[in-house]
Formats: structure tokens, C-alpha cells, sequence
């Protein structure tokens, strides 16, 4: 075999080894096995040098970059496209930062080849202003995206809203003028009277003194933002001194009236006439001491014996319970007879309210009852009581119930209202009223011990409203005046910084009387 022959021959095996080794068809050829060939297409699987990364979606934001008004929100519409295969497509914001809150809607959705893409509203809310960014708006599902990226820009743009919350009356015959007012956002307040340039003011500031006549007041708000309120709160009033002063209110209160016994006695059930000297001074207000109807508070004696009577003042008569309410479950009577009068909820029986300038508490001194709420430190009655004195005890303060906490007549001291007393001497509480013994008893301003102090709570015992009449079973050095044979109702004005007493028979005579100041003066 000559050379040519056995090159041949080596050339044939080679090529036999090459077919059996690597198959020759055409498809073999037509598609690569995507090193990076020209041919090979994104999404073929393709590795090694120069390769590029494979996206299955397209996700755009119709903005990229929005501004936005503190406190606002704003709508973005996102497109998610899926470039092959069919699946459902999840979106989602992972990185927001704080103070910034994304929703979308819809959240997800399928993406096949007759539904190519969908869109989503993305909304944006922001509560404090800064520069946010870039938040990523990923797709995720039968793969992977590219994250699309927002910039946020927030900052304050809406102006504050104000709001007067106390004037003078109109007409007023004060000439110096105060109010009070507040803003729908922290901010601080410039003030005008009568057209003049706006000026720093506080809520609470009074202007004046002004001349008689016509006044306008105007208060802008302004916040951090310099943002002004462009339509101030305005007020227009009328100063006429002339006008004269209003009377200081005058209270009536007493307890023990309206009983069911006929023919009336010069000693017993005497509400009819104890109502008529009420009516006589015609008060602003009547406080009721408890034990309002006998025998046991039944709606039916309510309606027949201190509607009436007493119940000529009703819509300004603030009551509170006495023992013999509770003959019937619960005070069924009393509640269904003064209804909200008794309270909110109508069921707590205890409540406070203000006339003029002092600050007024009824209580329930039934302690033991189921829905009294008890007279402790930790009972709902005694929390209540201690949070609402604290609040207001920068005013003269007036408290009443039924039960006295100190009494020389025979039912005697009260020691289950001894936390009661404690909380309206540490709060500067200037009277307490109180029924139950069939009398009348002043005592001298005591502290919380029940010892004389001159800056401490006086307390009357007006059990004086017509069932009957008690004697005193014992003495006490601090009872400064008492009466046990006359029927009546106590009398007092309350004025700014001090208080007025009478108590008046019901002929209309005045048994005793006085004045003190208030502790808060």
C-alpha cells in the first residue's frame, strides 16, 4: 500500500468516527447551542462570555417622577407585559420607605397569549414631606423583571383651616374682648380688629379696650410650610356697655321632698310648699339631694305627687339619688322619670356640668348598688370622679349626693364617702351638699380629716324638702348653724370668685345666710 492509499484510509475512519460521534442534521446546524453565536436570541438559555440576561416581563410607569401635596395621594398606572409563556403576574413594592404607603389595584393578574399584558393603578400616599427614592415597582411570576423605578417629591402646599372657638356675646357690654382658636394642623396665628394689619396673637389673647360700637375680629393660621389660611375666621360683634351685667346664676337645692301621705301636715310631706318657694326665686338651676319621692321612688308617685310640685323645673333640675330611689330595682323610677337628666350614659348616675363660672357634680352615694359603680379609689364612680376634678380644679367647684359625709343628726357621719371628701380637698372643691338626715345643718369649711381650715370644703345638709323633720343626735365643733323644725330649700348665688347662701323657709323667711370666697382666688 503506497502512501496515498493509507491517508485515504485514515481520512475514511476519521469522518466514520465523526458521524457516529456528532449526528449531521440540518437542525443540528440551525440552531446553536448559543455560546455567544450571532444567531443565539435573548431567552434561548444561552451561557459564557457576552451573554445577556433574559427578561420574561416588561413593567412601565406612566410617570417616573411626580410631586406630590403633603397629606395627598397620587395614581400611577403601571403596564406589566409578559413576553412568552402564560402565567398569573404578581406586583409589589418592596422597598418603600417610612412614611410613604403603595397600593395596587389590581395586585396580580394572568397574562397569557390573548391577554399580552395588563395595567394596575398604583397609589401613592405620603404623610411627611422629603425626597423619596427610587422606589422599585417589581413583577414577579413565570420569572423575572427588570424593576421599573418612581421618585417621589412631596412637600406642603395646602394651607391651614381655622376655626373660632370662643367670642364675646353679641350684643357685649364688656370693652376689652378675648377669644379662643385653634387650626386643623399645628401651625401659629396672626390676629386683626377692625381692619388693622395682622399681628402674632394666641388663642385666648383679649383685644382692647374698644369703644362702643360695631368690631370685627379676624385670626389666620399659618404652618411650618408658610402656608397661610388665604380666608381667615372672622367674627362681628357689638359692644354696648350700657347693656346691664347679667345676674350671677342662682341655684336652688335641697333633698327628702315629695311623699305620698294625704291630707298634708304641718309636719310631713310640706314638697308643695318647699316647690312653691323654689318657684318663688326662680332659679337657674335646681339641684336635687336624693330621696326625691317616697316611699320607694315608684314611677306612679313620681307622676302623681313630684311632677306636680317639684317637677314645674324639671327641664332645669339636675337630680341625683337618694336611698329610698333604689325601693324600686335598680332606681327604675328615678331613671324613668328624669330619663338623660341623669346622666349620659342615662345608667352611670353620676355626671358633671357647669353654670356660669363653677363647675357642678352630681354623684351617687348608694355605693354598694349594682350600677352605681361603687365610692372607692379604684371603683369606675371614684376613677371618674378624681379625673373630672382635676380637669376643672382651677374653678369654684360645687359637689352634691345624698349621703353626708359629716352630720350631727341621727344618721350621723358617712364614712363609705370618705374617699369622696379626700379628692374634693385635694382639688380645691369649695361646697358639698348632701340630704338624707331631715334637717339643716351648715358646717365650717373642713380639710380632709373633717377638721376646721378655712381653705377647705364646706358642706350644708339640706334634708329640708318636706318629708319630715330630724333632731340632732349629737354636736360638732365645726357646725356653725342648723335647724330642725322648718322646711325650706338652700339658696345660693354663685358669683366669679365667691358664693352667696340663704336658707329660706317656706314662707319665704331667711333662716341663715352668708358669703365666702372661693378657693381658687
Amino acid at each position: 500500500m503506497n502512501k496515498g492509499q493509507h491517508a485515504m484510509i485514515i481520512s475514511g475512519m476519521l469522518i466514520a468516527l465523526l458521524a457516529v460521534a456528532i449526528p449531521l442534521s440540518s437542525e443540528s446546524f440551525a440552531k446553536p447551542n448559543c455560546i455567544p453565536w450571532p444567531e443565539c436570541k435573548n431567552g434561548d438559555g444561552g451561557s459564557g462570555g457576552g451573554g445577556k440576561t433574559s427578561f420574561d416581563f416588561d413593567i412601565v410607569l406612566s410617570e417616573n417622577s411626580v410631586s406630590i401635596d403633603q397629606g395627598n395621594s397620587d395614581n400611577i398606572t403601571v403596564t406589566v407585559s409578559q413576553k412568552t409563556g402564560t402565567g398569573n403576574v404578581n406586583l409589589s413594592a418592596p422597598n418603600v420607605p417610612a412614611g410613604v404607603t403603595v397600593s395596587f389595584s389590581p395586585t396580580s393578574s394572568k397574562i397569557s397569549s390573548n391577554n399580552p399584558s395588563y395595567t394596575s393603578t398604583m397609589t401613592i400616599d405620603v404623610s411627611s414631606t422629603g425626597s423619596y427614592g427610587p422606589i422599585e415597582v417589581q413583577a414577579s411570576g413565570k420569572g423575572t423583571t427588570k424593576p421599573a423605578t418612581l421618585n417621589l417629591d412631596v412637600s406642603d402646599n395646602t394651607a391651614p383651616q381655622t376655626t373660632i372657638n370662643s367670642k364675646p356675646t353679641d350684643p357685649s357690654n364688656d370693652n376689652n374682648s378675648s377669644f379662643t382658636f385653634s387650626a386643623d394642623e399645628p401651625a401659629t396665628f396672626e390676629c386683626s380688629v377692625d381692619g388693622s394689619n395682622f399681628a402674632a396673637c394666641i388663642s385666648g389673647d383679649s383685644f382692647g379696650p374698644l369703644d362702643d360700637g360695631q368690631h370685627t375680629f379676624q385670626v389666620k393660621a399659618i404652618d411650618s410650610a408658610d402656608n397661610t389660611d388665604s380666608t381667615p375666621a372672622s367674627y362681628t360683634w357689638t359692644i354696648e356697655t350700657s347693656l346691664p351685667t347679667p345676674d350671677d346664676p342662682v341655684i336652688v337645692a335641697v333633698g327628702d321632698m315629695a311623699c305620698n301621705t294625704s291630707p298634708y301636715t304641718s309636719s310631713t310631706c310640706r314638697h308643695a310648699q318647699t316647690s312653691d318657694q323654689m318657684m318663688s326665686i326662680n332659679p337657674d338651676a335646681v339641684l336635687t339631694l336624693g330621696d326625691n319621692q317616697y316611699q320607694n321612688g315608684e314611677i306612679s308617685n313620681y307622676t302623681t305627687y313630684y311632677h306636680p310640685t317639684w317637677g314645674r323645673a324639671f327641664d332645669k333640675t339636675y337630680p341625683s339619688p337618694g336611698n329610698h330611689e333604689y325601693g324600686t330595682y335598680d332606681a327604675a323610677g328615678y331613671l324613668d322619670y328624669f330619663g338623660t337628666r341623669t346622666g349620659d350614659p342615662q345608667n352611670k348616675f353620676y355626671y358633671s356640668f357647669d353654670i356660669g363660672s363653677w363647675h357642678i357634680v352630681s354623684l351617687n352615694s348608694n355605693c354598694s348598688e349594682e350600677l352605681v359603680g361603687g365610692c372607692s379609689t379604684n371603683s369606675p364612680q371614684g376613677i371618674w370622679l378624681k379625673n373630672d376634678l382635676e380637669t376643672h380644679n382651677n374653678a369654684c367647684t360645687l359637689v352634691y349626693w345624698h349621703h353626708p359625709r359629716y352630720s350631727a343628726g341621727s344618721h350621723g357621719d358617712n364614712s363609705k364617702m370618705d374617699y369622696f371628701w379626700q379628692l374634693l380637698d385635694a382639688n380645691n372643691v369649695d361646697v358639698a351638699l348632701a340630704g338624707h338626715d331631715h334637717n339643716y345643718q351648715r358646717f365650717a369649711p373642713m380639710d380632709l380629716t373633717g377638721s376646721a381650715d378655712p381653705n377647705g370644703v364646706r358642706e350644708f345638709v339640706v334634708g329640708t324638702g318636706g318629708k319630715s323633720h330630724y333632731s340632732l343626735n349629737s354636736t360638732d365643733n365645726n357646725l356653725e348653724a342648723f335647724n330642725t323644725s322648718t322646711f325650706g330649700v338652700l339658696k345660693m348665688t354663685l358669683h366669679d370668685t365667691s358664693y352667696e347662701w340663704m336658707f329660706e323657709g317656706e314662707s319665704g323667711n331667711v333662716i341663715d345666710s352668708g358669703n365666702y370666697n372661693c378657693n381658687v382666688n
